[in-house]
């Protein structure tokens, strides 16, 4: 049975710290999946944000060189004691071949950092928003932390004010996020999902389509796939998953078909 965790016993989820016990462990295990769905650091006098410094932690484990951070990004609780929605991607991801993904969503995860390890490049997080059906096209894209740290489009990324965040009463509502009009070109775009003890890969080929910022507080693009746009949301409602998906540059159907096998998942490819 496919297993997420890298250690002998599996990581607690919303541990405040990681304890001795972990930390010992992590020098035994030079790669794998570490799951933290609510870090909450405090701030040893860096002065980071705290919700800057946390990011950066859940992703600095020393002996841990790849990891899955499923970071639950709208937790109110995390809101009052930091005071914002955490809005930036640390370079330290991409450094040690990790992901960060908002929502606490595992699966999205486990799907964007498989994409990570397999194409070695950045990979974003995406739900549809709505469907452009006159274009054939739909507008997707998600808030909270999004790769936007690729250095070939250093110019789609803009320091913008969260001005849906802006309406709450915490105490850094509105402050700055990166804003980023995801890359163009031809993606790999996948989903995987739990379903009654089995697990399925949803994957399709997009292409992103090149313009200006035009979905405020949202890292976000406008997509067209190599299928019909109603078609495509036709067979991913009939297959069953949930609205977030992981994209990446490139074509990496018959790699995540591969893996898909090798894995015993079950397969779902539209094209």
């Amino acid at each position: 049975m496919f297993n997420p965790h890298p250690f002998d016993d599996p990581l607690a989820i919303n541990r405040p710290e990681l304890s001795e016990d972990v930390n010992n462990k992590k020098q035994k295990s030079k790669a794998g999946v570490l799951l933290i769905a609510s870090p909450r650091f405090k701030n040893p006098g860096t002065g980071l944000p705290k919700g800057t410094y946390g990011e950066r932690k859940a992703g600095d484990v020393e002996g841990i060189i790849c990891s899955l951070n499923s970071f639950n990004d709208i937790d109110p609780a995390m809101f009052k004691l930091i005071g914002l929605r955490a809005g930036f991607y640390h370079p330290l991801f991409n450094e040690n071949i990790s992901v960060l993904v908002p929502e606490a969503d595992i699966g999205a995860g486990l799907i964007t950092y498989m994409l990570k390890l397999i194409s070695g490049k950045h990979v974003n997080f995406i739900e549809p928003f709505h469907i452009e059906a006159a274009y054939g096209a739909f507008a997707s894209g998600h808030a909270g932390p999004n790769d936007h740290n690729d250095p070939d489009f250093i110019q789609n990324v803009l320091i913008a004010r969260d001005v849906r965040f802006a309406k709450t009463g915490y105490k850094y509502a509105g402050a700055p996020f990166a804003w980023y009009r995801i890359s163009p070109g031809r993606k790999t775009m996948a989903q995987l999902v739990e379903c009654n003890g089995k697990y399925k890969l949803i994957c399709t080929l997009v292409d992103s389509l090149e313009g200006k910022h035009l979905l405020a507080t949202y890292s976000h693009s406008i997509f067209k796939p190599l299928v019909p746009v109603t078609e495509l949301f036709e067979q991913i409602l009939k297959t069953g998953t949930t609205q977030h998906f992981a994209l990446v540059d490139g074509e990496y159907l018959t790699e995540l078909s591969i893996l898909a096998e090798i894995m015993d998942f079950e397969y779902y490819e539209i094209s």
